[in-house]
């Protein structure tokens, strides 16, 4: 098996596979599923061995569960089973942590493949906190064992070069990769980083190449390179150029770079071999997510439930990509990536005009399943989504299904409850009900005169409804209204559900949408809500599954709303190997964690959701 390829999106540029005795993936969040799956099933009561320094954390959290495994296991598996849990660290910004593990294993004295996943995981870290150069000391070649092949002087080469590409110095990353064409004899090999050293020099500046070009530092085949490529960038005429390039051609006769010529050299990425590494049966999947910028930890929390539900399945031949959608933003540039890494299915993007884009594209080389919904585009990729229009269709669906055929609806004063109130006005028309009244409430003023000023446009209300409310008095009221819908966050509807009793209309039903349940459980603060019905995602109202156990146990937030997106990348997985035969199969659907999901137009995916009804400040689950 080979080390699997990492796209550097900071670059735009990929490197070749080196072929090794075992695969390990230097993406931040690649992961040694093996190991992770091992993890889970292992007993969390072995006892920690007296010389291991391990961080403070709950016996059942997941690393300790590495390190008592670590423990008890002996030689390479044991220093495998340190690195994962490390990586894990890490990926949670436990930073002191992940490092007091690995500073205790000797990367000299290890087998190299060991060396340089270490070297890789935290050299992305540190490029991560904006620390390229200890990133670079990571890669420092004194951190390995003395005795180094080709393969391996290739790997630590190529990733300095993205490190300083990364840090806007292709100057230096061309040396690496001009020192890396010394190290192999592999013909693709060779063509393919030749292929990048021309890219890299198409992108330096003609003030860098000039200053590059007069170092007395060059070696022969850094110098024939440098002089190529001022060529090349130069403003001279066609003519000029050409008599320039024959001029370098008999200066530079043996030098590596004539034989490379962009118009026939057939690339390493486009033939194949990135798949050659791969095992029968295994995937390759491109997560394409912010991991920059303001969405950047709602795309770790979509990874984090992404992952844990593909090492609950047991996916252990799965192998993933992370791509930044706020690095390549092209489309284009996209499928580009994802072809020449053979990844079969693209999962992302989250930015709606994103989607958007790719909805424009007449063909998509690679299967997407986008995590928003496009609103334009004639082409667009299947979707996934936790647009609250769900829950719109929602509570149309069953009001119609209960016969409620005439409604009021409540929404809080905000601009995301007045659209979504018109959302389910929308649908509740479409499925042949009638809106008598609607109301926007301000939690600010006067609750009772809202209310009341609401309920007067049922006309019989009107009619019967006394002139003035008496708490307690019981009073014989005629209703028109079959149903109030209420989108409405918690606060408003605590004030909101006791005013409707006040104002003797208990006894019509309500149905409100997620907004009002907070997540967590409070029978004191929540008796306000009672008898509401509302809907969410089963992740939140239904028994805890095991993937929202093992997260629970290393996260305090899976119950809140940031939960969602745990539970959305969980589905994701669920959902990517489906597709198509959820598309040629009507009626079919797949039981998720935000819903039950089926394919609907324009290859939208639809999720039915759960619902539930407050009794005694708890809601219960409504089982259809």
């Amino acid at each position: 098996m080979g080390v699997a390829m990492t796209y550097k999106t900071g670059s735009d540029m990929m490197f070749p596979n080196t072929c090794r005795k075992k695969q390990y993936m230097t993406n931040r969040l690649a992961l040694s599923l093996t190991l992770l799956f091992l993890a889970l099933f292992l007993s969390a009561c072995s006892a920690p061995s007296t010389g291991t320094l391990q961080p403070a954390l709950p016996k059942d959290d997941i690393v300790m569960r590495l390190l008592n495994a670590a423990n008890q296991a002996s030689g390479e598996r044991s220093v495998e089973l340190r690195i994962e849990a490390a990586r894990v660290l890490y990926s949670r910004n436990q930073t002191n942590e992940a490092n007091q593990i690995l500073d205790q294993l000797d990367t000299r004295t290890l087998p190299t493949f060991l060396s340089l996943n270490i070297a890789s995981i935290r050299a992305e870290h540190a490029l991560s906190n904006n620390n390229p150069r200890q990133a670079l000391d990571y890669w420092s070649y004194a951190r390995f064992p003395a005795e180094l092949a080709p393969d391996d002087i290739l790997e630590i080469s190529q990733s300095r070069s993205s490190i300083y590409l990364q840090t806007s110095d292709p100057i230096s990353a061309i040396r690496e990769l001009v020192t890396g064409t010394q190290m192999t004899d592999d013909q693709k090999t060779q063509n393919a980083l030749r292929e990048l050293i021309e890219k890299s020099l198409e992108q330096t500046s003609i003030a860098d190449l000039h200053a590059a070009v007069k170092s007395p530092q060059n070696n022969y085949f850094e110098q024939g390179w440098f002089e190529l490529g001022l060529i090349q960038r130069s403003e001279l005429s066609a003519e000029e150029k050409e008599d320039a390039l024959e001029d370098w051609e008999a200066l530079w006769a043996q030098h590596p770079a004539t034989l490379s010529s962009p118009t026939s050299q057939q690339s390493l990425f486009s033939s194949g071999t990135a798949l050659e590494s791969i095992a029968p049966g295994s995937r390759r999947i491109g997560l394409l997510l912010p991991y920059s910028g303001p969405l950047a930890e709602i795309a770790r929390y979509i990874t984090d439930g992404f992952t844990t539900a593909m090492l609950t399945d047991g996916a252990l031949n799965t192998h993933i990509e992370t791509l930044d959608s706020t690095q390549i933003t092209n489309p284009e540039q996209l499928f580009e990536i994802a072809t020449q890494r053979g990844l079969e299915i693209i999962i992302g993007p989250l930015e709606r005009e994103y989607v958007n884009r790719l909805a424009e594209l007449p063909n998509h080389p690679v299967p997407v399943l986008a995590l928003n919904q496009a609103n334009t585009g004639s082409n667009p990729p299947f979707q996934l989504d936790l647009s609250s229009e769900h829950e719109a269709s929602e509570l149309g669906r069953r009001a119609a299904e209960l016969g409620y055929q005439t409604a009021m609806i409540i929404t809080s004063d905000t601009p995301w409850a007045q659209r979504l109130g018109q959302s389910i006005e929308q649908e509740f028309f479409r499925q042949g009900g009638q809106t008598l009244a609607t109301l926007e409430f301000k939690g600010q003023g006067d609750t009772s005169a809202q209310i009341r000023g609401l309920l007067n446009n049922d006309p019989l209300l009107a009619r019967t409804m006394p002139r003035r409310s008496q708490s307690g008095q019981r009073v014989n009221v005629s209703h028109e209204t079959d149903v109030i819908f209420m989108a409405v966050d918690a606060r408003d509807a605590r004030l909101i559900n006791p005013m409707l009793a006040y104002h003797y209309v208990a006894k019509i039903p309500v149905m409100a949408t997620s907004h009002l349940f907070e997540g967590s459980i409070d029978n004191v603060r929540d008796t306000d809500l009672a008898r509401i019905s509302f809907t969410d995602i089963p992740w939140r109202l239904s028994d805890s599954s095991e993937l929202r156990n093992t997260l629970a146990a290393s996260r305090d937030n899976t119950h809140t709303n940031e939960g969602k997106f745990y539970a959305l990348g969980a589905d994701a997985w669920r959902l990517h190997s489906v597709l198509n035969e959820l598309s040629m199969r009507p009626g079919s659907y797949v039981d998720g964690e935000t819903g039950r999901l089926s394919i609907g137009p324009n290859k939208r995916i639809i999720r039915r959701l759960s619902w539930a009804t407050f009794t005694n400040g708890i809601p219960q689950l409504i089982k259809e």
